[in-house]
């Protein structure tokens, strides 16, 4: 349609083309109705006689695109209006047509009609210019009992990862994959779902997976195997208690053990809350291999001869577990899933596995020193126990530095009696650390201590840090100036042969 004024008056004209080249044409007032009431009046008048073209369809476009595509009348001519701009092409036969645009801004206008032959104009229609969506990432095959979760993605984008009503959030590398850590072990039939996120973008839609049964290999991974040195004919039994541990519930085929024997043995005899295995051992050397969530430092000893039972000590205060039988000691082969984490008496030790939540004792331990990558991997906040390692005489420099996120060190090497020596930079890394209470009471062989000890442990407390650490031959003055002094009570308690013992004050000799 075209308007034209009639010289200076306020009558116009308006024009149709007919189809074979007939003009219809009528002249009104614009006083009386305005051109656009009137075009949509006359418009409609034609569309209901056929001869106006369906308005086309126009497809989503957003700011990467370069084709912009839609749908109209075979044969039908489109005209695209960008900023004022037009771009033309032809509907294909089977209705659907597309024209090259350069990549527009979001927000940005687009207007198409469209004009078949014989038939007047369509009206206009639009889209707005939408921001791309990221594509979804990839999740690989997750399997039961695993921690870890990972896929594929675009480089630099954002991951986030929802499980448990948890959100994780981890970034792509430049070799295109991404892995994380969830706080909760998955399990068969968990849903694990993620999405890519990346700036200038629309967040992707969810890729969800859905997690199997775990595999043979995963579970002989998971497998804590043990070596035990038996010195004469003794009836072992084992306990296994029954609890939810990050939902997992142990169940009768997690429990089996393989007694090195030839013989495996997964019938499980229960007592209220717990489940225990026996077994007849004859003198020698057994492999045991366990599998799921076991603790090893329950026992009764009205079931037969156990590696450990539960005694009070009456000069430390305090309830810990001893080897039951000197001899007969243990090495560790093999870290399992967590928490089996009571490894007393072991008379090796192992790098701690990276395992969520893992608290681990290795008290009445039968080693002379620790490795130096022992807490490499360890993501705990709560020091791994040492109670009563009486055969332990040094510590590595570094023992912590690789673990600073431990905040918690109550009575780590509490009765190491032939602990000799601390190095100075053993907790400068634990800034968070808030107690030291009892950690190396009874540590007889100590006969000197760095005065910067705890140079960068301002929050924390030493309440009988160094009680009755009868060798020490001298207290440094100093060590307790970053502590506050609320906070060091009887951290010297029973230290009576340092040759400065009754110069120090009151409050470090008192509990």
């Amino acid at each position: 349609m075209s308007f034209r004024k009639l010289y200076e008056s306020n009558w116009f004209t308006a024009r149709y083309e007919i189809k074979d080249g007939k003009i219809y044409s009528k002249s009104i007032n614009e006083n009386i109705i305005s051109k656009e009431e009137f075009e949509k009046i006359f418009r409609d008048k034609i569309t209901s006689s056929g001869q106006t073209t369906v308005s086309p369809s126009i497809n989503p476009i957003n700011n990467e695109n370069t084709i912009l595509s839609g749908v109209g009348e075979p044969g039908g001519e489109i005209t695209v209006n960008i900023l004022g701009i037009e771009y033309k092409t032809l509907v294909a036969s089977d209705g659907k047509w597309n024209v090259s645009i350069p990549k527009q801004q979001q927000g940005t206008k687009i207007i198409a009609i469209q004009k078949s032959k014989g038939k007047i104009e369509s009206t206009e229609v639009s889209v707005m210019v939408l921001t791309a969506q990221i594509e979804k990432p990839t999740i690989n095959t997750a399997y039961s009992t695993e921690e870890e979760v990972s896929g594929t993605g675009i480089p630099g984008s954002a991951i986030e990862v929802e499980f448990l009503s948890k959100k994780y959030t981890t970034n792509v590398n430049s070799d295109s994959k991404w892995k994380l850590e969830l706080d909760d072990e998955i399990l068969e039939n968990d849903i694990i779902k993620a999405k890519q996120k990346k700036a200038g973008k629309v967040d992707s839609d969810y890729e969800a997976t859905t997690v199997l049964a775990e595999t043979s290999e995963i579970r002989e991974k998971n497998a804590t195997i043990i070596k035990i040195y038996v010195p004469s004919k003794e009836k072992f039994q084992i306990n296994l208690p029954r609890y939810d541990y990050n939902r997992y519930i142990t169940k009768e085929n997690d429990l089996e053990i393989d007694w090195g024997d030839g013989n495996k043995q997964n019938k499980i005899l229960s007592e209220g809350s717990n489940y225990y295995l026996s077994h007849q051992y004859e003198p020698g050397i057994y492999t045991l291999k366990f599998y799921g969530y076991i603790n090893m430092s329950f026992n009764d000893p009205s079931r037969g001869t156990y590696l450990f039972e539960n005694q009070w000590d009456q000069t430390s205060s305090m309830n810990y577990t001893w080897i039951k039988d000197p001899k007969i000691v243990y090495d560790i082969l093999q870290f399992g899933r967590a928490p089996l984490q009571n490894f007393y008496g072991t008379k090796n030790i192992l790098d701690v596995p990276k395992k969520k939540k893992m608290k681990l004792n290795f008290s009445e331990g039968k080693f002379e020193t620790l490795p130096n990558n022992l807490l490499k991997t360890y993501v705990g906040t709560e020091a791994p126990k040492f109670i009563n390692c009486k055969e332990l005489k040094t510590l590595p420099d570094d023992l912590f530095k690789n673990a600073p996120q431990i905040s918690e060190f109550w009575s780590v090497f509490f009765g190491c009696t032939k602990l000799q020596t601390i190095p100075e930079s053993l907790f400068e890394k634990n800034v968070e650390a808030n107690n030291f209470g009892k950690m190396f009471s009874g540590c007889v062989g100590l006969q000197t201590i760095p005065e910067g000890l705890f140079k960068n442990n301002s929050r924390a407390n030493t309440y009988i840090t160094f009680a009755r650490c009868t060798g020490l031959t001298y207290i440094p003055l100093n060590i307790l100036n970053s502590i506050r002094e609320s906070n060091r009570k009887g951290t010297f308690f029973g230290c009576t042969n340092a040759s400065n013992y009754n110069s120090i004050p009151a409050a470090w000799k008192n509990k």
